[in-house]
């Protein structure tokens, strides 16, 4: 079992409920182990946002074991994601920092993605995955899922000739890049039992402020600021649109003051640039 969260409620998490998700994910030992939890994390998706794998954006992370470092790295994936409602992120694994650099765990992952991706044997939407940053101080490090419905339809399922060509380059990849074939052959064979899956628990906390459990209404929580009783706008960082501009989906904020950037107005709103 695993939590998933809700970003756009991201800031209605305290840092000892993130150190909490950070303490509880598993700690594989092994390259094929962190491999494989990934990919069961992975094809748990679907039944906790509610999409077919095919239509789910995921974008595999790491950071360091910390509360702030998980924090801001997922800040900003929301921010990439264009703060869609349906983006999601749990911590999958945690590891050393010394082994995930040593065995370069994050090189074996983008080789798995970039040969799926040529053969077009990914099981979900996209697979982003990118730099994360300079290595973090922290003894542990984590790898992190942040997942989104995208729009339109479903791409078509892989095949299985299309994993074994990918695995089959992917053996070839791990004579050059000194990795153990057995990695990757175990990565395929993982890819094509989609049964085999994570349970995921979303945690939402709308249901933090539910007075009766009975009572299906909530009532959104007011602004933060002291003075305000105004409700909160979802996805506003827990003030109302009058003490923090609201955002929308897809909506960029203005590089000076914070309200809704125009299009093609270079980030800036209308009263700051035109």
């Amino acid at each position: 079992m695993a939590r998933i969260i809700p970003l756009q409620y991201l800031d209605e998490f305290a840092n000892d409920e993130l150190a909490d998700l950070i303490e509880e994910a598993m700690r594989p030992t092994s390259l094929r182990e962190a491999v494989e939890t990934v990919i069961r994390a992975i094809h748990g998706l679907p039944d906790a946002l509610g999409a077919e794998l095919q239509k789910i954006e995921i974008y595999v992370g790491r950071a360091g074991a910390s509360a702030m470092h998980v924090r801001n790295r997922w800040w900003a994936r929301l921010d990439y994601f264009d703060y869609a409602p349906s983006t999601h992120a749990l911590v999958v694994a945690r590891t050393s920092t010394e082994i995930l650099r040593g065995e370069r765990w994050e090189r074996a992952a983008q080789l798995i993605v970039n040969r799926l991706e040529e053969k077009r044997a990914l099981c979900c939407a996209n697979a982003l995955y990118g730099e994360s940053g300079k290595w973090p101080g922290t003894t542990d490090s984590v790898i992190y899922l942040v997942a989104k419905v995208r729009r339109g339809p479903p791409k078509a399922p892989a095949t299985t000739n299309q994993v074994n060509a990918a695995v089959a380059q992917l053996v070839m990849d791990a004579g050059s890049e000194a990795f153990p074939a057995e990695v990757f052959v175990a990565a395929g064979q993982r890819i094509q039992l989609r049964d085999d899956a994570t349970d995921h628990e979303v945690t939402d906390p709308r249901h933090w402020y539910d007075d009766d459990d009975d009572d299906d209404e909530w009532e959104m929580p007011s602004c933060r600021r002291d003075d305000c009783e105004t409700p909160a706008k979802p996805g506003n960082y827990g003030f109302c649109g009058r003490h923090r501009p609201y955002l929308g989906a897809g909506q960029k904020p203005c590089r000076e003051c914070g309200r809704p950037a125009l299009e093609g107005n270079y980030g800036f709103c209308g009263l700051h640039r035109r």
